[in-house]
């Protein structure tokens, strides 16, 4: 297998990649400071929300705190996260426990906010280490690559996949790189 193929596959390796972007979601969320458990308002809710998610930002992306910290992008983001964990409404949900206290009120809401962020980061920080590769490979490097990739892992691809000159694989071998992480990490979470 190419050298370069192995370090790719090392440094997409999700245990690695989802539990240090879980770690420093955890450590944004156990330095945000609120001024208290329950919230009433709603302009309240959306400045809370806001300065969370560029909170989360800066610690997990590794970013320097924005000027416009709790602006109309993290409040934006805030509610794409809060909508992708409780439904079409979800800022309204979340709005609710965290104005009620019910359900875990607003700490399981920013814990929820926090866990599926990291989720969403540390995907993309896979995706964008397999383009990264991509980009710096020779059109002869990324073939050499799918052929490598095929003699260690070609016999876990579904049979449809690596019949003939497994065209389809290396048509779409960044997004089967993608899905390599996501399995690993699957198998990896098995309780044996």
């Amino acid at each position: 297998m190419m050298r370069s193929l192995e370090q790719l596959l090392d440094s997409i390796n999700p245990t690695v990649v989802y539990e240090e972007t879980a770690a420093r979601a955890d450590a944004a969320l156990n330095a945000f400071r609120i001024e208290r458990a329950v919230i009433l308002e709603w302009a309240d809710f959306k400045d809370v929300m806001s300065r969370f998610i560029a909170q989360l930002d800066s610690m997990v992306l590794r970013l320097p705190e924005s000027q416009t910290a709790g602006g109309e992008r993290d409040w934006s983001q805030a509610c794409r996260v809060m909508m992708t964990l409780y439904g079409g409404a979800g800022e309204k949900a979340a709005f609710e426990m965290a104005r009620t206290g019910n359900e875990g009120g607003l700490y399981r809401v920013l814990r929820d906010v926090a866990r599926q962020a990291s989720e969403e980061y540390a995907h993309n920080e896979i995706r964008a280490r397999i383009h990264r590769f991509r980009n710096e490979c020779s059109a002869d490097e990324w073939i050499m690559a799918v052929e490598d990739y095929l003699a260690c892992y070609g016999h876990l691809l579904p049979s449809e996949l690596t019949q003939g000159s497994a065209v389809r694989v290396k048509m779409k071998f960044a997004e089967v790189l993608e899905e390599h992480a996501r399995l690993i990490r699957k198998v990896k979470q098995i309780n044996f």
